[in-house]
């Protein structure tokens, strides 16, 4: 019937202040995590979104300007963190540390 599933996202206030700084929209966010790769490290999930990602029925420059997009997303709330475009993402994202401390108080 022509009826294509949407992915619903939540944004932080975080996520949203971040979005206005770098021009995103949450329709843009949700392009990324469909298309983009994922990969799991630190408690969150990270997509990523290469041009070879794309479908070429996308291929445009509205899809062109999100290459190297990273959207930082908890995906037991559905809820984006933070969203910036940075083409070495994927290895600063390896780096980081595997478990969040918390600091005794």
């Amino acid at each position: 019937m022509g009826m294509e599933a949407t992915i619903v996202i939540n944004l932080t206030s975080h996520c949203e202040k971040r979005c206005q700084q770098r021009g995103y929209n949450v329709e843009e966010i949700v392009f990324v995590v469909e298309y983009g790769m994922c990969k799991r490290n630190a408690g969150v999930s990270m997509y990523f979104l290469r041009w070879r990602d794309i479908p070429r029925s996308e291929h445009n420059a509205w899809s062109r300007r999100l290459v190297n997009t990273a959207v930082l997303l908890d995906e037991r709330t559905n809820t984006a963190l933070t969203v910036y475009r940075n083409p070495n993402a994927l290895k600063d994202h390896r780096r980081k540390a595997k478990y969040r401390h918390r600091a005794a108080g």
